[in-house]
């Protein structure tokens, strides 16, 4: 991809728009950037536990951050390049027209077939991105005990693979519009959901600590109404974000 498309992309090119506007849309896109990023946190805890308990907690940092960081950055500035190429090329930019797909289709535009058959493989490796997902909702139903917790994982799983696949297939017409709008959507629960636990270590369980015997006891756990209303007023700020934008 950097081979066929790099020599195409446009390094001299100037966003067009006011300064507020053009720092709008570095916002944007650092945001969702980062999202994407802290995405990784709600699915931490379903991967990190097979890890030794004895591990030091630098270790695990520095694991995470250089793991998303040189996988993320790639993709990035793949992303950065393909977008200045199609901004500044009508050519490009016919045969992007506004799909996902089309964006793959242009990277490998200059290898013909042989490109085309690159940007298959390299979507049907993109199926794989949906792995920890599915593997998160298995152990997630059956946290939520009773019945559900004695679902075995593999049920669970198929069937929400199910599930997402029938809404894709189902909606693969207006598929790219929904996702424009529901990535950011994921974006503001993510940031809740890592702030609020963020604070849940830092401020009040760093001299407490944590009482791992009683994960599954539900008599010995919060009801979680702090959690909850700081959630409710995350998606408050969250909600007059956007009405600003509007």
């Amino acid at each position: 991809m950097v081979g066929s498309a790099g020599p195409h992309f446009n390094f001299d090119g100037v966003t067009a728009g006011t300064t507020q506007h053009v720092n709008a849309k570095r916002l944007t896109f650092f945001s969702l950037a980062l999202s994407i990023a802290l995405a990784w946190a709600p699915l931490a805890a379903d991967y990190y536990v097979y890890y030794p308990p004895h591990i030091k907690s630098w270790r695990t940092f520095l694991v995470t951050v250089f793991g998303a960081v040189q996988a993320m950055s790639i993709c990035l500035l793949m992303g950065i390049g393909l977008g200045s190429m199609i901004a500044s090329s009508a050519y490009y930019a016919d045969k992007y027209g506004s799909s996902p797909g089309g964006v793959l289709m242009t990277a490998y535009d200059s290898l013909g077939g042989f490109g085309k058959f690159c940007a298959v493989i390299n979507v049907l490796a993109l199926v794989a991105n949906n792995t920890p997902g599915a593997y998160s909702m298995g152990m997630n139903f059956q946290m939520l005990g009773g019945v559900f917790g004695k679902v075995p994982r593999p049920i669970s799983t198929t069937l929400a693979t199910v599930i997402y696949a029938a809404c894709a297939m189902g909606g693969r017409d207006s598929l790219y519009d929904v996702f424009k709008g529901f990535l950011p959507l994921i974006g503001y629960w993510v940031v809740i959901f890592f702030v609020i636990v963020l604070e849940e270590d830092i401020i009040f369980r760093r001299t407490k600590g944590y009482d791992w015997s009683a994960w599954n006891r539900r008599d010995k756990l919060p009801m979680g109404i702090a959690a909850a209303i700081s959630f409710l007023v995350g998606w408050a700020g969250a909600v007059v974000g956007m009405v600003s934008l509007l």
